[in-house]
């Protein structure tokens, strides 16, 4: 039995994305499309770091430095927030509240000795489905009807206490589940029991319902891939460059990656639950080195969450950021890795 319609009742499953239009956008993704190569890394950092560093420049000027090929090799930071330069779009965290992009700081490395790129899973290669479609799936599995203000109301208290997997954190956690919370993706056991505590703490009291609200969240319907994703993963392994995807999860993701066709391009998969840590540990990110028989150094680890994901710098491999936003909402945020490698994503 499906669930009643709530065709009365709006649950927005995504925020309204912001949009920069500029003409040195365009000509920066045209710059892009040209499959300009990159140059080395060279002395034109240095001439624009007097004039930028700790200062903020208009839109306008910055859109004429990511048309410049050399552009892609640079990493823009601005206070815990940095982004790698791509040539089709400008990093929205550093746009301020008057139009201008901030360059507090300018690094650059020479990435071109990377023979690996590790990948977080959720919010980095693939994102699960919003909550009220999660709620929905599982209110069909177990056969349950709500009005529409009680499907909005139970969104909304899933929602806050971050009972779906992969999906908002929690915006409080009782004390009784911080050390369950913490160790959660340690293994199979502990996850179950912290997501379940957390699906009742949000008042579902349908043990059936909360059964089928944990279960839904592996099955690879749940889960959309970004729409680079495979073609990001595809030409990196065309290209002889290993790929490794390195997660805290306590269930197993291959069958995930199996249905949307991705496995193929995966070499090793760290999974905390079954290497028994969890990021920022470095020794989850030395098993996923060790399995691709390559030394930190030679390896960049991309992922959304910069404390667990930034881990991977301990070890001395690379890391680069990508934001944690709806698959419609980020077209290419993988294609900067091109960039880091040398490489021209075409």
């Amino acid at each position: 039995m499906r669930a009643a319609s709530r065709a009365s009742v709006e649950v927005p499953c995504r925020a309204r994305s912001m949009s920069v239009s500029s003409r040195p956008a365009t000509r920066a993704a045209a710059a892009w499309a040209s499959r300009q190569v990159p140059q080395p890394i060279h002395s034109w950092t240095a001439r624009r770091r007097h004039h930028l560093a700790g200062r903020a420049v208009p839109l306008d000027d910055v859109g004429e430095q990511f048309a410049r090929p050399s552009a892609r090799l640079f990493r823009f930071e601005r206070g815990q927030s940095s982004h790698v330069a791509s040539l089709d779009r400008i990093p929205m965290g550093g746009i301020t509240r008057s139009g201008f992009l901030e360059f507090p700081a300018w690094r650059s490395y020479d990435l071109r000795v990377i023979k690996g790129v590790m990948f977080d899973f959720s919010g980095t290669l693939l994102r699960v489905e919003c909550v009220a479609h999660w709620l929905d799936a599982g209110l069909a599995e177990a056969g349950i009807r709500l009005s529409g203000d009680e499907f909005a109301h139970t969104v909304e208290r899933l929602t806050y206490h971050g009972a779906l997997p992969g999906g908002p954190a929690p915006q409080k956690l009782p004390t009784r589940l911080k050390k369950l919370w913490a160790e959660r993706d340690l293994d199979a056991e502990r996850h179950r029991a912290a997501y379940t505590a957390l699906i009742r703490e949000s008042g579902v009291t349908d043990r059936g319902l909360a059964q089928a609200l944990y279960a839904r969240h592996m099955v690879p319907e749940a889960w959309h891939p970004y729409p680079d994703t495979a073609r990001t993963l595809g030409e990196l392994s065309r290209a002889g460059v290993a790929v490794a995807v390195v997660s805290n999860i306590g269930w197993d993701l291959r069958p995930v990656f199996r249905a949307h066709g991705l496995d193929e391009w995966v070499d090793v998969y760290a999974l905390s639950y079954e290497v028994g840590a969890q990021k920022p540990d470095p020794a989850i990110f030395r098993f996923a080195c060790e399995g691709l028989g390559l030394a930190p150094a030679e390896t960049l680890m991309v992922g959304d969450d910069r404390r667990a994901d930034g881990g991977a710098e301990a070890l001395g491999a690379h890391v680069h950021f990508v934001d944690h936003l709806p698959v419609d909402r980020r077209p290419h945020g993988l294609l900067p890795v091109f960039g880091l490698l040398g490489g021209d994503g075409a």
